[in-house]
C-alpha cells in the first residue's frame, strides 16, 4: 500500500542513513522528515513540492545523492513569501534582508565548521546578494541540509551533498574561458581540499561531480519529457507559483490584466532560455547518446511551448484590450466565464458562443500546438483549464506566421508604445468581432460597450 508522503520521507531517510552505516534515532529521523514535509507542502508550493522532491530522488540509490535531493528545494524564498516556519530560525542566522535583497551576512557569534566550506563551494562571499535566480535559494537550502546532517556526516560526505545541491542551480552557461560550472566547481573543490586540509583526491572530486551532474539533470528532467503536454503541465504549475495573484485557492479573483502578466513573464522566460543550458555533461556523464537525446527533446518541447505560449499570450492580450476599451480591467471570470473543471463542468463560457470555423477561415498552424490547445494539457490548474478553446480559435484564424507578428505587436503594447485600441486593430477583425460577441454573452455589464467591436 502507498505510504503517506511524510512516512515515505522517513523511509528514504532511514534507508540513506542505514546505507551509510550511521546510527541515528527514530526521533531525529522524524524531526528531519517533518521539517522537509512541512516546508515542501506549503500552500503555494505547486511545482517545487514533495512530489517534485520524490521525482528527483526516485532514480537514485546512492545515499548522499538521495539526501541532497530531499533537501535541494527547502528554501524557495519568492514562492514561500519568505522562509517557512520550520526553517526560519535556521536560515535567519546566515542571511539578512537588506535593501529589499537577501544578503549573505551571518549574525551567529560562532559559525559551524561547514559554513566556510559551503560558502566557498558555491563561490559566494560574505556580503553577496545572489538573488532568487542567482543561487540564493539553493545556497540556503544547502545551509538547511548542513544544519541537519552535519552531526552525522563526515566533512567529505557533507561536501558531496553540498555539491549535488549546488549543481541544481539551473540554466547556467559557460565562463569566458569556456568552462562549465561543473568544471569551475572542480577547481573550487581542489581549493577547498587544500584550504581546509580535507582529503579529496582527484578521483574523489570526479566522483562528487559525476553524482552532482546526475542530480542536476534529474532536477530538470521534465524539459525532456516525451509528452509535451506533461512538460506544459509543469510549466503551468510554475506560472502558478511565480504569480501569487493567480492563486485562487482562497477564492482570490484574478483580473484579465493579471492573467496576461503571468503569461507574459513565462513567455519571456521560455523565449530567452537557451536550451543548451538546461542539461549538463561532465566527463561523458551522461553518455553522449543520452545527452543528445535529452537536449534534442528539450529543444522540441521548447519550440512547441514557445508557440503555444505565444498564442495564449496573444489571446490574453486581446481580452485585456477588450476589457480596457470597454471600461477597464475586470475579473477574468466576468469577461469569459469561470474556469471549467471536473467540478464545474456546466459553467457558462465565452467559447460556447463562438461559431464553427469554416475551412476557408483557417490558417496554417503547427499541428502539435493546435492539438495541445484544442485537446489540452494533461491536468487542470486552479487558474486555467487544460483545454484552451478560445486560444485555439485565435490560433486557427491567425496561423503561425501572423501569430509571431501579433506577438510582436503585443509586446509593443506592453512597452506602452501603442494603445489597447491599436492592438485590437492589429488583430483579425473577424476574430475581434466574434470574440467580442462571445464575451458580450458572458459579461453582462460590458455587453453594450462591446457592441462597437461587433
Amino acid at each position: 500500500m502507498k505510504k503517506a508522503p511524510i512516512n515515505a520521507l522517513v523511509v528514504r531517510l532511514q534507508e540513506s542513513f542505514q546505507a551509510l552505516q550511521i546510527s541515528i534515532t527514530d526521533a531525529e529521523i522524524e524531526r528531519i522528515a517533518i521539517a522537509i514535509h512541512d516546508t515542501m507542502t506549503g500552500r503555494l508550493r505547486q511545482y517545487h513540492n514533495l512530489a517534485h522532491v520524490f521525482d528527483v530522488a526516485e532514480p537514485f540509490v546512492e545515499p548522499l545523492q538521495v539526501l541532497a535531493c530531499l533537501f535541494h528545494d527547502m528554501v524557495y524564498y519568492q514562492v514561500d513569501n519568505g522562509f517557512s516556519i520550520q526553517i526560519r530560525d535556521i536560515v535567519e542566522g546566515y542571511v539578512q534582508f537588506t535593501d529589499k535583497r537577501l544578503v549573505i551576512q551571518p549574525l551567529l557569534t560562532t559559525l559551524p565548521a561547514w559554513w566556510n566550506i559551503t560558502l566557498d563551494l558555491f563561490g559566494f562571499e560574505i556580503g553577496d546578494a545572489p538573488g532568487v535566480y542567482g543561487g540564493i535559494n539553493e545556497f540556503l537550502s544547502c545551509v538547511v541540509a548542513m544544519h541537519f546532517l552535519a552531526p552525522y556526516l563526515t566533512p567529505k560526505q557533507l561536501i558531496k551533498v553540498a555539491a549535488c545541491i549546488e549543481g541544481t542551480i539551473p540554466f547556467r552557461g559557460y565562463d569566458l574561458e569556456g568552462n562549465s560550472h561543473f568544471e569551475l566547481t572542480e577547481i573550487r573543490l581542489q581549493n577547498i581540499a587544500q584550504k581546509y586540509n580535507i582529503e579529496l583526491s582527484s578521483k574523489d572530486i570526479e566522483e562528487i561531480l559525476l553524482k552532482a551532474v546526475e542530480v542536476a539533470n534529474q532536477d530538470v528532467a521534465n524539459f525532456a519529457n516525451a509528452d509535451t503536454a506533461d512538460f506544459l503541465d509543469s510549466t503551468w504549475l510554475l506560472i502558478y507559483e511565480s504569480n501569487l495573484h493567480l492563486n485562487n485557492t482562497d477564492n482570490i479573483v484574478y483580473s484579465v490584466a493579471g492573467y496576461r502578466e503571468g503569461l507574459m513573464k513565462t513567455e519571456h522566460f521560455l523565449k530567452n532560455l537557451k536550451t543548451a543550458y538546461i542539461f549538463h555533461q561532465y566527463k561523458n556523464v551522461p553518455k553522449q547518446i543520452e545527452y543528445a537525446r535529452l537536449t534534442h527533446q528539450a529543444q522540441r518541447n521548447m519550440a512547441i511551448a514557445r508557440e503555444y505560449m505565444a498564442a495564449k499570450l496573444c489571446m490574453a492580450t486581446l481580452f485585456e484590450a477588450l476589457a480596457m476599451e470597454t471600461g477597464g480591467d475586470v475579473p477574468m471570470s466576468m469577461l469569459v466565464g469561470m474556469v471549467r473543471t471536473d467540478q464545474h463542468r456546466g459553467v457558462q463560457r465565452a467559447e460556447d458562443y463562438l461559431p464553427t470555423l469554416q475551412d476557408t477561415e483557417k490558417q496554417a498552424c503547427n499541428a502539435k500546438v493546435w492539438q495541445l490547445l484544442t485537446y489540452g494539457r494533461n491536468d487542470d490548474t486552479d487558474f486555467d483549464m487544460r483545454r484552451s478553446p478560445l486560444t485555439a480559435y485565435l490560433y486557427e484564424m491567425t496561423g503561425t506566421a501572423q501569430l509571431i507578428e501579433l506577438l510582436d505587436t503585443a509586446k509593443t503594447l506592453f512597452e506602452k508604445k501603442i494603445t489597447h485600441a491599436d492592438y485590437i486593430t492589429a488583430c483579425n477583425p473577424l476574430l475581434v468581432s466574434r470574440m467580442a460577441q462571445a464575451c458580450a454573452q458572458v459579461a453582462i455589464t460590458r455587453s453594450k460597450a462591446l457592441e462597437k467591436f461587433f
